[in-house]
C-alpha cells in the first residue's frame, strides 16, 4: 500500500508541475497522466473493498462447513 500512495502522490505532483488540467465529458481527450491517476484511484478503492469481501466469504464458508459436518 505504501508504494501505491507514493505513486499516487508522484502522479498528482507531476500533473501540477506540468499544469495538466483534468478533463471529463464528451469531446475531451484525457492526458495519459490523468488516465494513470484515475486507474490508481480505482485500484485503491478495489483494494479497500477486498478485506470485507474476504471476511464475508470466510464467514459463509464456515457456516456451510458446520452444516455439512453436523448433518
Amino acid at each position: 500500500m505504501v508504494k501505491y500512495t507514493n505513486t499516487k502522490a508522484n502522479r498528482s505532483k507531476e500533473c501540477r508541475q506540468k499544469k495538466i488540467n483534468f478533463v471529463h465529458g464528451q469531446g475531451k481527450r484525457k492526458h495519459q497522466l490523468q488516465r494513470d491517476y484515475e486507474q490508481l484511484k480505482d485500484w485503491k478503492s478495489k483494494l479497500k473493498s477486498y478485506p470485507n469481501k474476504l471476511d464475508k466469504i470466510v464467514a459463509d464458508g464456515d457456516t456451510k462447513a458446520k452444516k455439512t459436518m453436523y448433518s
